[in-house]
């Protein structure tokens, strides 16, 4: 549990998957270099006895010499080599494993922090948690050339309790894309009241075309967002934030309004969105909003641009390209 919070802490992806697999990979070394040392002392005699016979008879078309003396050096190599021929049995590699998971355990646990720093166990496993706990927020901004930003956007999210979790985005997503990203939290909320989103400087503008939010770890619960008193209106998810005036938005809970982003009209998550269409051929020219097309659209080489996925942005294409679906490729 340690070593694998150890792991999850990095995010990051090793050599090895297990101390099983290194256990496996270290003995079939082992094996590898005994064989090539057999085949280096066998080949060895094999050149003297062709030289050999090369000048008793001048013929290389015969090895009645060099098999034998092959042969013979490969098994004499053998007898003053250390190898267990068992090396690879399961048993004897679980036994290894088991004995390396407990060395390291053991080396991990001397240099572990004090109780309270970064690095020690309590610390790691709250950090998991924190991130189980959390929310995730996604936008997307409109397609519009003057949607984007380059302000902060601050975020603040309020449970039915009144407690909060607030961050910043990264990033404002360009024109005709989409972010997501993840705010953690010690505490899980309880249930949701609104989303604030504010500004950070004077004079500059955002218009987001739709927001939505997941409480707690993947497979949680997704809310659509919209702002606060569009109630009679829920359908016109696009709204501006503005300077560093607040935006307060709320859990859409219409059934028949437009979606929002990465659900369906029944409110499943859906993987596409839509195939977004550029000029000149180039998949990062300027958008074409009339040429777009549906997730199940075949995208015929002659047309350019990407698709719009949940996730993000993938599949750029210029002309010249294969055939493809953007639902195909969303589901990559």
């Amino acid at each position: 549990m340690v070593a694998a919070a150890a792991f999850l802490s990095k995010k990051t992806i090793g050599r090895y998957h297990s101390f099983y697999d290194r256990a496996y990979n270290k003995a079939r070394q082992i094996q590898s270099n005994y064989l090539k040392k057999l085949a280096k002392a066998s080949l060895r005699a094999q050149r003297k006895a062709a030289a050999k016979q090369s000048i008793l008879q001048n013929n290389w078309r015969e090895v009645s010499m060099q098999a034998p003396a092959g042969m013979s050096a490969a098994h004499s190599a053998s007898e003053n080599l250390s190898f267990d021929p068992d090396i690879l049995e399961p048993k004897k590699i679980a036994a290894q494993a088991k004995a390396e998971a407990l060395a390291w355990l053991k080396k991990y646990q001397k240099k572990l922090p004090r109780s309270g720093h970064k690095g020690h166990t309590s610390a790691i496993v709250n950090k998991l948690l924190q991130e189980a706990s959390g929310v995730k927020v996604s936008v997307s901004t409109e397609e519009t050339f003057e949607a984007g930003s380059t302000m902060k956007v601050h975020v603040k999210v309020i449970d039915k309790d009144g407690k909060a979790i607030t961050g910043t985005f990264r990033s404002v997503p360009a024109a005709g894309h989409h972010l997501a990203q993840h705010f953690p939290s010690k505490k899980a909320l309880e249930g949701l009241k609104e989303v604030q989103l504010r500004g950070s400087a004077k004079g500059h503008t955002w218009l987001c075309s739709g927001a939505t939010i997941r409480l707690g770890p993947p497979g949680g619960v997704v809310i659509n967002l919209r702002v606060a008193g569009n109630a009679s209106d829920a359908s016109k998810l696009g709204f501006w934030v503005n300077g560093t005036s607040s935006v307060t938005l709320v859990p859409d809970t219409s059934s028949s309004k437009e979606p929002s982003v990465g659900e369906d009209s029944h409110g499943h998550k859906k993987n596409c969105l839509a195939f977004r269409a550029t000029k000149d051929c180039n998949w990062n020219g300027t958008r074409v909003p009339h040429d777009d097309k549906s997730c199940t659209s075949k995208i015929q080489s002659s047309q350019s641009g990407y698709c719009q996925c949940a996730s993000g942005m993938v599949g750029q294409a210029d002309c010249g390209h294969h055939i493809f679906t953007c639902k195909d490729l969303c589901k990559a």
